[in-house]
């Protein structure tokens, strides 16, 4: 995985320079420190890409914002995806409590008839 380091600014076109690369990424907004000066920064993770494929997305960002550098870090780690099956994301949470709940009243109220 691939961490940069930027200053928080133009978020949005940073994105969209982020969707036309065609990257997956995950931004994380802070306070830091450059050169003794305080500034709002900004962690851009990318997952699965090449070194060659984050140093260009580092080189966009930094013109985009006119800095001097952006900080690239390469971090290791293992990503798993995890997919959900279809019956979870397919119904809201609160329609399936509610469905259960109605089960569980319905079963109740039998039980109390003799039904």
């Amino acid at each position: 995985m691939y961490r940069l380091l930027t200053e928080r600014k133009n978020v949005s076109e940073i994105r969209k320079l982020l969707g036309r690369l065609r990257l997956d990424y995950s931004i994380f907004f802070g306070v830091g420190g450059y050169h003794l000066s305080p500034e709002k920064t900004m962690a851009i993770e990318l997952d699965m890409i090449t070194y060659q494929t984050a140093r260009d997305a580092a080189m966009e960002i930094g013109l985009l914002n006119r800095q001097r550098a952006v900080l690239l870090q390469e971090v290791p780690v293992v990503s798993d995806l995890i997919e959900m099956p279809h019956t979870v994301i397919d119904e809201p949470p609160l329609k399936r409590a509610w469905s259960e709940c109605a089960i569980l009243i319905r079963s109740i109220c039998r039980s109390m008839l003799g039904l």
